[in-house]
């Protein structure tokens, strides 16, 4: 089974592929549309690191590292938060709640797609990923 570095090209296109294959997130998502800029603190290497996602009719049409000018969402977090997401140890929404994710976008929206949201994280933790 191939290992993929935490949060390296690949391993965001695992996620792509793991999130568009999955029957839940489709079903749920509908016709969802909106891009994200993912903002990492303070990784091991001391880089910050960027990466968007974009979604349009209910599929994960874009991955890439960088950034986006007016995404429909933000989200900042510290290296150690998101690893906990994406291992399945930690819930968005309580991230969210505490302050450990800063959030900008419309919250409205984020309430509508609640159960998306909680779907989307639940598939991160099948890729094999080397941290």
């Amino acid at each position: 089974m191939d290992m993929y570095k935490y949060l390296s090209k690949e391993w965001l296109e695992q996620g792509k592929n793991l999130v568009n294959a999955n029957a839940e997130f489709r079903k749920i998502a509908g016709k969802f549309s909106a891009s994200f800029v993912h903002i990492v603190l303070n990784p091991p290497d001391g880089q910050n690191l960027d990466y968007v996602s974009v979604f349009k009719d209910g599929r994960c049409i874009d991955v890439h590292h960088g950034t986006m000018e007016n995404p429909t969402f933000r989200i900042t977090a510290d290296y150690k938060d998101w690893v906990s997401l994406h291992q399945g140890k930690a819930n968005i929404i309580n991230l969210v709640l505490t302050g450990r994710f800063s959030f900008e976008g419309n919250l409205d929206d984020t309430i509508d797609y609640n159960h998306l949201i909680i779907a989307m994280m639940s598939i991160f933790p099948e890729i094999p990923t080397e941290f």
